[in-house]
């Protein structure tokens, strides 16, 4: 488990924005990397080739190249992140660790049946429009620890509890501008598999996402106003 305290986690953003430079590498490391891995959150990296290289591609989100930097490290043009695999002694990668926005995430391999079934729960929990289960109360007790400031943050991924934990207080202050809850719809789920929901309040109209891991913890949360 990483070190999630703000200094640790501003100090890996800033190693993780710093200019890299791509570098030759024998390409049959490529073929260990290529395949599917498994977040805790549920999310599904897949790593594939390309011309000249891999590229990579996580749930609900484009196809991007990535660059090798070293056998097993490699990074994107496009945004701040880095994949780092482990695989010894010429087999497949067990593993990959995403590195972003000061944090670090480890996914397992997975084989290629189990993620075909992880993708079409998600097309089908799209098409109908179908939340998790106990989405609306996971949404109110969401909301109520957000007016309060306090979050239950052992209901969270270690990563989104140190986010909250900084953010904590603009939410609060945000929703005290924002007035009592007047109403929420469930809208339907995000291409990422994020359950979403419109939230009116007294004086704006917010969108509400949030997303669980494979324990039921929430691993992600996103909040925005709308018109």
């Amino acid at each position: 488990m990483s070190d999630d305290t703000a200094d640790a986690v501003a100090w890996r953003r800033y190693e993780q924005a710093r200019p890299r430079t791509e570098v030759s590498i024998d390409p049959a490391i490529y073929s260990r990397c290529v395949g599917a891995y498994r977040f805790p959150n549920g999310g599904v990296m897949t790593i594939s080739m390309r011309e000249g290289g891999l590229a990579a591609q996580l749930t609900g989100q484009d196809r991007l190249d990535i660059y090798p930097e070293k056998e097993d490290v490699f990074f994107y043009r496009v945004v701040p992140a880095q994949l780092s695999f482990a695989h010894e002694n010429g087999a497949p990668a067990e593993g990959l660790i995403l590195h972003q926005n000061g944090y670090e995430q480890t996914a397992r391999r997975i084989d290629e049946g189990l993620a075909q079934e992880i993708a079409a729960e998600l097309e089908s929990r799209i098409r109908d429009k179908r939340p998790v289960a106990g989405s609306e109360a996971r949404l109110l007790s969401l909301i109520d620890e957000a007016a309060r400031g306090e979050f239950d943050l052992g209901r969270m991924t270690e990563p989104l509890a140190a986010a909250t934990r900084e953010q904590a207080q603009k939410i609060k202050a945000d929703l005290e501008k924002a007035g009592p809850l007047k109403s929420h719809v469930f809208k339907g789920v995000s291409p990422e598999g994020w359950d979403v929901y419109e939230v009116a309040f007294e004086n704006e109209l917010m969108e509400w996402r949030f997303a669980l891991a494979e324990d039921g913890r929430f691993s992600g949360a996103w909040i925005r106003p709308l018109p």
